[in-house]
């Protein structure tokens, strides 16, 4: 597979997740707590970069990569695209789980106070806001109205490809907002190390994701 790009109306996509922390292997609510890499997700590390490399070739040096500014997501860029300093970008941090983060279920099932603002959120569908921390439409609304920014800014600077190297939800929320297929937010989960590549469009003010496969 190669990348590819049609004028100026499409760029090449590649969407990925951090690796893992210790965060992750323990179940844990990471959300803006800044975890770095485990040795386990630097491992795992290295054969991601191997797969990328297989599925594209030499075009994994010429992208224009934007990243989460949380640790995990930087330096997973940088054992991604070795030779590409990413550039950071706020609104690209995982959503913040508030008094929910670094806490299993099982610990906040145990805690007196935690367990009915979190048996409350589940029965709102998770929809409703973390306490001291934020919503998910909040999350959504930042993370698509960065995604634009970038795009945007990726086509006004004339660039062909374009990576993202974030978060689970940060890639949940924007293939839901603008995949061709439309599917739902809990649709497009991916693991550690996994992600998506595809084109993003350019229709006037309309942006797509189109030809979106899992990677």
């Amino acid at each position: 597979m190669t990348w590819r790009a049609e004028g100026d109306a499409a760029m090449q996509l590649i969407l990925v997740r951090h690796g893992q922390t210790q965060g992750n292997m323990e179940r844990r609510y990471v959300g803006h707590i800044d975890e770095p890499l485990c040795a386990e997700g630097r491992e795992a590390g290295r054969h991601a970069a191997q797969k990328l490399q297989e599925l594209f070739g030499d075009a994994v040096d010429d992208v224009k990569v934007y990243c989460s500014p949380l640790a995990r997501a930087q330096q997973s860029a940088l054992v991604l695209f070795p030779a590409i300093h990413p550039l950071s970008i706020g609104d690209f941090r995982e959503m913040d789980f508030g008094l929910f983060e670094g806490k299993t279920y099982d610990e906040i099932m145990a805690d007196g106070d935690l367990a009915p603002l979190y048996s409350a959120w589940l029965d709102a569908g998770s929809a409703a806001c973390c306490p001291q921390g934020e919503s998910y439409g909040q999350f959504v609304e930042r993370t698509v109205r960065a995604f634009r920014r970038v795009v945007r800014d990726a086509r006004d600077s004339a660039t062909e490809r374009l990576a993202i190297v974030a978060h689970g939800g940060t890639i949940m929320a924007i293939m839901s907002a603008f995949d061709d297929a439309r599917g739902s937010y809990y649709d497009y989960q991916v693991k550690n190390w996994e992600g998506y590549s595809g084109e993003v469009c350019i229709d006037v003010d309309a942006i797509r994701i189109t030809a979106a496969t899992r990677i």
